[in-house]
């Protein structure tokens, strides 16, 4: 009986299976990777494990597992993943702020003092998304999916451009229209939360790209809303950017033909193939038709992406 053979075919029976826990959507837990790292996968053989790490790796992420997460990218780097997205990936995964310590805590006190305290007995919130929710921020069905020019768009809440009836339309009226560029982290942080809380929809995402403005509300303001949202919310989910849309000056959008529209968005040149095959989370701060979001959709197919995600600050109500 040839004792190593049979040693073989068991390691490779347990690296199956443990290759199924790690691709299973409802992993809770990384299991025990003594095998995987006894096996000294190189080259070919190691691709299908390490992809299977990442994998796992933003899953656990969006449960909030982020020293098991960690494991499971460097273990994937290890082996032979060398991808600018891990490596970011991986150093923002060590920098997330536990939500056990003071520094999280100190933000959410810092999110009531700047949008509303919260005047319950004692507030059990443990996160910005559900204590925007229970201070009724959003306002009617939000947050809510929409279809809006053939696109789904998740949005968290609804833009009341006139009235500015509620707390999340008036930091947005803030953020977009008085550049108070501090209120986006405090925005983007309820919309992190948001998303991890919603990890089954979203724990796929390789990227996130925010949908750039006109030139001439950039020339404004002097920076872009969506670029500062999706820097912060990068930072709080350890997932990375990329600027990867550019815009040309245009006829404004709400007069832009679909035609006109379309000519000023483009692809950023650099890195085009670093999103190819790769789950993208298209970001915008308000959403009133969808046509730049369905443009934005439709420029970044070019790449050859494994998907495109519309997730949306708000939805424009004209009322």
């Amino acid at each position: 009986m040839d004792l190593s053979r049979i040693s073989e075919a068991f390691e490779d029976l347990r690296l199956g299976e443990i290759l199924d826990q790690l691709r299973d959507p409802d992993l809770a837990d990384l299991p025990d990777l003594t095998v995987v790292r006894k096996a000294r996968l190189r080259g070919e053989a190691a691709k299908p494990v390490a992809s299977a790490l990442v994998l796992a790796g933003k899953r656990l992420a969006m449960r909030e597992q982020s020293a098991d997460a960690l494991r499971a990218y460097e273990l994937a780097r290890d082996l032979g993943d060398t991808s600018q997205l891990l490596v970011e990936r991986i150093s923002l995964t060590r920098k997330v702020v536990p939500r056990t310590s003071i520094e999280w805590k100190v933000a959410l006190q810092d999110f009531q003092r700047e949008t509303c305290i919260c005047t319950k007995g004692q507030c059990r919130c443990s996160n910005h998304y559900e204590m925007a929710e229970c201070l009724g921020m959003f306002g009617g069905d939000f947050p809510a999916e929409l279809t809006m020019c053939g696109v789904n768009v998740s949005t968290l809440g609804n833009y009341y451009s006139w009235t500015k009836r509620t707390i999340w339309s008036k930091l947005i009226e803030r953020l977009k229209h008085n550049a108070e560029s501090e209120v986006a982290k405090y925005m983007a942080r309820v919309a992190a939360d948001y998303v991890q809380q919603s990890h089954g929809k979203w724990s796929d995402i390789d990227a996130m790209v925010p949908v750039p403005p006109s030139t001439s509300k950039f020339g404004k303001r002097g920076f872009a809303p969506t670029d500062l949202l999706v820097q912060e919310m990068s930072a709080c989910l350890g997932v990375p950017h990329r600027m990867s849309l550019v815009r040309y000056p245009g006829v404004a959008t709400r007069d832009a033909s679909d035609e006109e529209l379309s000519k000023q968005f483009a692809l950023e040149e650099r890195g085009r193939a670093e999103l190819t095959g790769r789950h993208i989370l298209l970001v915008e701060d308000v959403v009133t038709t969808g046509r730049t979001v369905r443009i934005c959709s439709e420029v970044l197919q070019q790449i050859s992406p494994a998907s495109v995600a519309v997730f949306s600050m708000a939805k424009s109500s004209r009322i």
